[in-house]
């Protein structure tokens, strides 16, 4: 059987930047894992060897402080991709995922994403977009949390 994951047609998730094609090609190494609400997806420090597409929920990047307050970098829903693997330097993940609501997530493992990279010129080159626009982001909310003390709310490009 067949499986086939619903890619959003929509510009609101940070998939925007991958092709139809691409989405495919990612959805071919897939494979979906259910998480409850309340579930660590990965903790920071974890091994950074996936990525997490968001089939259906919503998910919570932070970065916890000493003082335990939680300070929220991302929110992900239905259709956006999250996570870092370790062939892109980082070896750990620098922040804490978090299921804000029950989900269904395909995991990609960073063993079947690197021969499609090396494979697939253009999907490299998407992935070399999307792995930059995220990091824009995060350094986005970074600096806002660091100069106002919480999150500047921008329209829904990416992430909220």
């Amino acid at each position: 059987m067949e499986k086939a994951i619903c890619f959003p047609s929509h510009e609101m998730n940070n998939t925007h930047v991958f092709s139809e094609q691409s989405l495919k090609i990612l959805d071919s190494v897939m494979s979906v894992t259910s998480y409850k609400k309340g579930a660590n997806i990965f903790w920071e420090g974890d091994s950074a060897d996936k990525l997490f597409f968001i089939v259906q929920g919503r998910v919570k990047l932070f970065k916890s402080a000493y003082d335990g307050r939680d300070l929220v970098l991302h929110y992900f829903m239905d259709g956006d991709l999250f996570g870092s693997i370790s062939s892109l330097g980082s070896t750990e993940h620098s922040f804490t995922a978090t299921a804000v609501s029950d989900c269904s997530i395909g995991v990609i493992a960073e063993k079947d994403l690197e021969p499609l990279l090396i494979s697939n010129s253009s999907l490299s080159f998407e992935f070399m977009k999307w792995n930059g626009m995220m990091g824009q982001f995060t350094q986005i909310k970074l600096r806002d949390l660091i100069f106002t003390g919480k999150p500047v709310h921008w329209p829904r490009l990416c992430c909220a």
